[in-house]
């Protein structure tokens, strides 16, 4: 069997939560990132499933105008610190990054991370700008992925789609609730 066939055939049957197992089982234990980080649950989940070197977690922490992110709550520094303290258990696997996406982008070198997790803000403009900025990141052979792929937010499956056509690739989702989305960059 070929590596390709292999996380294809491992993409297919994914959740959300058995995201770090998988990864360990193609031997993605580089880094990785998560985009759109919250109160940080799912990079415990990650971090405590995921034998990879480390974790990068980011989000703004900000609240933001309802008309560029309607989901954005209110209480940010507190989410902020909550994830501080739910991530220090990790030591140096995890990485806190405190800044708005595309703009943490720019410092990731190209082709290095075996996975980018995107769950931030879900309108086409923001899930397309994180796509573009984040997908080059990924390394060939590794995964560009996220959450939100719903009738609930149509932009995000937009952005995902347009993304997968602009880099002829296809997209494939979970097996359960099918909320959750895949780009394997082959090598």
């Amino acid at each position: 069997m070929t590596t390709s066939f292999n996380v294809q055939n491992a993409i297919k049957m994914i959740r959300r939560d058995e995201l770090g197992t998988v990864l360990n089982q193609l031997g993605f234990v580089g880094e990785g990132i998560e985009v759109g980080t919250y109160r940080g649950d799912y990079s415990v989940q990650l971090l405590s499933r995921w034998h990879g070197k480390r974790l990068y977690s980011l989000d703004c922490w900000q609240v933001q105008d309802k008309f560029v992110y309607s989901d954005n709550p209110q209480d940010q520094e507190q989410n902020y610190q909550l994830t501080c303290t739910k991530l220090a258990l990790f030591g140096a696997r995890s990485k806190i990054i405190r800044a708005f996406s595309v703009d943490a982008a720019k410092a990731f070198v190209e082709l290095t991370l075996d996975f980018a997790y995107l769950d931030a803000n879900h309108s086409y403009e923001a899930t397309l700008a994180d796509l573009e900025a984040w997908g080059p990141k990924v390394r060939a052979g590794g995964l560009l992925c996220g959450d939100g792929y719903t009738a609930d937010y149509p932009g995000v499956s937009q952005a995902v789609q347009e993304y997968a056509r602009q880099i002829n690739l296809p997209v494939h989702t979970g097996c359960t609730d099918r909320t959750n989305w895949f780009v394997f960059y082959a090598p």
